[in-house]
């Protein structure tokens, strides 16, 4: 087989590409692994019909009440 710069590209990227898919794969797990899982709230944004401050002001005074 002739030396093909191309193909010699393509198979360099696919080598160095699936290391950084693998090392991001593997930062991304620890970080899952440490985090807590047992204890979170599910908090979600406001509508596109929703006005977003009158939601925001809701969700602070939820939260002010929740406090005390």
């Amino acid at each position: 087989m002739l030396f093909n710069p191309t193909l010699f590209r393509i198979i360099h990227i696919l080598k160095h590409g699936a290391v950084k898919v693998t090392l991001i794969f593997y930062v991304y797990l620890q970080k899952l692994e440490k985090s807590d899982l047992d204890n979170w709230e599910n908090i979600r944004g406001p509508q596109l019909w929703e006005d977003s401050r009158a939601v925001q002001q809701q969700r602070r005074e939820a939260a002010r009440l929740k406090t005390e």
